[in-house]
């Protein structure tokens, strides 16, 4: 058994998994039950795929995955669209009943992303963060 503990996933609050790179594993990775942490890889939400870049060694991956636990920012919460719907032509973060996270705007009665309308089935939504402060 591996002896790391993740922290939920920031965005949607579901376990997250270790995930391998080498050896023809692809884009998705390969899980072991070996410790492997000197190996090549990322951290990735089993359920919204939120993910670390890979790393080279995956025990960096899963502190840059942790370091954000005591990080000061407060959390944004999401938004049902049942309970209310972003201002007109406002970009936000939505995410799908197919748990997608995406950036997109509501125009009127439709969804858009990328200036594209789209029939995806919106559920939740929350701000943008604001951007980062100059230094």
């Amino acid at each position: 058994m591996d002896e790391y503990e993740l922290e939920l996933c920031p965005f949607c609050g579901n376990k997250a998994q270790v995930r391998y790179t080498g050896c023809g594993s692809g884009s998705h990775g390969y899980t072991s039950n070996i410790l492997m942490r000197s190996k090549a890889g990322f951290v990735i939400c089993l359920k919204c795929g939120c993910r670390t870049p890979i790393h080279n060694k995956v025990s960096r991956a899963i502190n840059k995955w942790n370091m954000r636990a005591d990080s000061g920012v407060t959390a944004q919460e999401w938004i049902s669209v049942k309970d209310r719907l972003p201002k007109n032509n406002e970009i936000v973060i939505i995410c799908t009943d197919k748990n997608f996270i995406y950036a997109g705007e509501l125009i009127r009665d439709t969804w858009f992303l990328d200036n594209d309308s789209w029939t995806a089935t919106v559920t939740h939504w929350m701000p943008l963060p604001q951007p980062p402060k100059g230094e």
